[in-house]
């Protein structure tokens, strides 16, 4: 027999993973990503480097903390 989460038998309460604050409060708030593109494109090439311009910038403005 299957269990089924409480959340699933009373569908106005959302689930950890579903619920925003939750996940933001009970969890380390540090982000890794990475920015994917094609090499082969201009067009990508130069909003990939925008991105990154725009990511070095907020950390030199202090509003995003490396470590």
């Amino acid at each position: 027999m299957t269990k089924v989460p409480p959340q699933a038998s009373n569908p106005t309460l959302p689930s950890p993973q579903d619920d925003l604050v939750t996940v933001v409060e009970s969890r380390a708030r540090e982000w890794h990503f990475h920015i994917y593109f094609l090499i082969q494109s201009p067009v990508e090439t130069a909003a990939a480097l925008a991105l990154r311009d725009a990511v070095l910038r907020l950390r030199r403005d202090g509003k995003l903390e490396a470590h």
